[in-house]
C-alpha cells in the first residue's frame, strides 16, 4: 500500500473522508503529469442512488489528467477506483471526461440532491 493509502486517521469518518493528493510527473522533460488523490476514513454509504454500498474500508483513487483533442482543445479526464473489501469483489472504475469550454457561456450550474 502507498503513503498516502496507509496514513492513519486523524479523526472522525465523514463523507469527505481524508484526502491526500500528489503530483506524478509524466515521464520525460515535457512537463504534464497527472493528480493522484487518494481519500481514506470515510462513511460508509452508497456509491449510487440505487443502492451500491460502500463501507467504512473503502479506499477511492482519484486521477485527474488533461488530454489535448486534434482541434487544439481539452479534456479533463477523471478517472476514479474504489476499492472495498467488504462489498466489491473487484475495482469500481467510474472515468468520465469534460471539455473545457472557451468561455463560460454554456456554465448553467443547478443544485444537487442526494434524494430522488
Amino acid at each position: 500500500a502507498s503513503a498516502a493509502a496507509s496514513q492513519a486517521s486523524s479523526g472522525p469518518r465523514s463523507w469527505q473522508g481524508e484526502s491526500v493528493a500528489t503530483w506524478e510527473r509524466a515521464s520525460g522533460d515535457g512537463g504534464g503529469g497527472s493528480l493522484r488523490v487518494v481519500t481514506s476514513n470515510l462513511r460508509a454509504g452508497y456509491l449510487r442512488k440505487n443502492g451500491v454500498p460502500y463501507s467504512e474500508r473503502a479506499m477511492v483513487t482519484e486521477h485527474f489528467d488533461v488530454a489535448p483533442l486534434p482541434d487544439g482543445g481539452r479534456l479533463l479526464l477523471v478517472t476514479t477506483i474504489v476499492e472495498d473489501p467488504v462489498y466489491l469483489t473487484g475495482p469500481y472504475v467510474v472515468s468520465p471526461h469534460f471539455k473545457k469550454e472557451a468561455d463560460g457561456s454554456k456554465w448553467d450550474p443547478t443544485p444537487c440532491s442526494s434524494t430522488w
